[in-house]
Protein backbone atom coordinates (compact mmCIF):
# COMPACT_ATOMS: atom_id res chain seq x y z
CA UNK A 1 0.00 0.00 0.00
CA UNK A 2 1.30 3.44 -1.21
CA UNK A 3 0.96 6.71 1.20
CA UNK A 4 -1.75 8.10 -1.03
CA UNK A 5 -3.77 4.58 -0.53
CA UNK A 6 -2.86 4.33 3.51
CA UNK A 7 -3.81 8.59 3.75
CA UNK A 8 -7.13 7.77 1.72
CA UNK A 9 -7.89 4.69 4.16
CA UNK A 10 -7.29 7.01 6.93
CA UNK A 11 -9.81 9.48 5.68
CA UNK A 12 -12.56 7.22 4.69
CA UNK A 13 -12.17 5.49 8.22
CA UNK A 14 -12.90 8.92 9.75
CA UNK A 15 -15.62 10.07 7.30
CA UNK A 16 -17.42 6.36 8.05
CA UNK A 17 -16.88 6.72 11.86
CA UNK A 18 -18.74 10.39 11.71
CA UNK A 19 -21.15 8.94 9.56
CA UNK A 20 -22.34 6.26 12.05
CA UNK A 21 -21.89 9.05 15.16
CA UNK A 22 -24.00 11.46 13.50
CA UNK A 23 -27.06 8.93 12.47
CA UNK A 24 -27.03 7.39 16.01
CA UNK A 25 -27.28 11.01 17.36
CA UNK A 26 -30.17 11.82 14.84
CA UNK A 27 -31.65 8.94 16.55
CA UNK A 28 -30.65 5.50 14.16
CA UNK A 29 -29.77 2.66 16.26
CA UNK A 30 -27.91 -1.15 15.72
CA UNK A 31 -28.15 -1.84 11.66
CA UNK A 32 -29.18 1.27 11.01
CA UNK A 33 -26.06 3.22 12.21
CA UNK A 34 -24.35 1.42 9.43
CA UNK A 35 -26.77 1.89 6.28
CA UNK A 36 -25.72 4.08 3.52
CA UNK A 37 -22.36 2.91 3.97
CA UNK A 38 -21.25 0.21 1.13
CA UNK A 39 -19.08 -1.34 2.43
CA UNK A 40 -17.94 -0.26 6.58
CA UNK A 41 -14.59 -0.16 7.46
CA UNK A 42 -13.75 -1.94 10.45
CA UNK A 43 -13.82 1.26 12.81
CA UNK A 44 -17.02 2.05 11.52
CA UNK A 45 -18.50 -1.49 12.76
CA UNK A 46 -16.30 -1.30 15.90
CA UNK A 47 -18.08 2.10 16.67
CA UNK A 48 -21.87 0.74 16.05
CA UNK A 49 -21.04 -1.72 18.55
CA UNK A 50 -19.68 0.53 21.22
CA UNK A 51 -22.84 2.87 20.39
CA UNK A 52 -25.44 -0.74 21.04
CA UNK A 53 -23.26 -1.49 24.52
CA UNK A 54 -25.77 -2.10 27.23
CA UNK A 55 -24.01 0.24 29.43
CA UNK A 56 -24.96 4.08 29.07
CA UNK A 57 -21.86 5.38 30.15
CA UNK A 58 -19.79 3.54 27.59
CA UNK A 59 -22.17 4.90 25.30
CA UNK A 60 -21.58 8.24 25.78
CA UNK A 61 -17.91 8.05 25.91
CA UNK A 62 -17.70 6.24 22.54
CA UNK A 63 -20.66 9.28 20.75
CA UNK A 64 -18.52 11.82 22.25
CA UNK A 65 -15.34 10.89 21.07
CA UNK A 66 -16.25 11.24 17.25
CA UNK A 67 -18.15 14.15 17.94
CA UNK A 68 -15.53 15.87 18.96
CA UNK A 69 -13.48 16.28 15.99
CA UNK A 70 -16.82 17.44 13.89
CA UNK A 71 -17.67 19.70 16.58
CA UNK A 72 -14.54 21.48 16.36
CA UNK A 73 -14.10 21.17 12.49
CA UNK A 74 -17.55 23.24 12.51
CA UNK A 75 -16.80 25.08 15.12
CA UNK A 76 -13.59 26.33 13.30
CA UNK A 77 -15.46 27.09 10.12
CA UNK A 78 -18.79 28.64 11.68
CA UNK A 79 -19.97 32.01 9.36
CA UNK A 80 -21.26 34.44 11.59
CA UNK A 81 -24.28 36.48 10.08
CA UNK A 82 -25.04 40.57 11.40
Amino acid sequence: MNAHNADWEVERASAERAFVAVRYALGHRRAQLLAGLADPCPSAHRLAEALGHTDRNRRARSLAAELKPIVEALDKTRVTCR
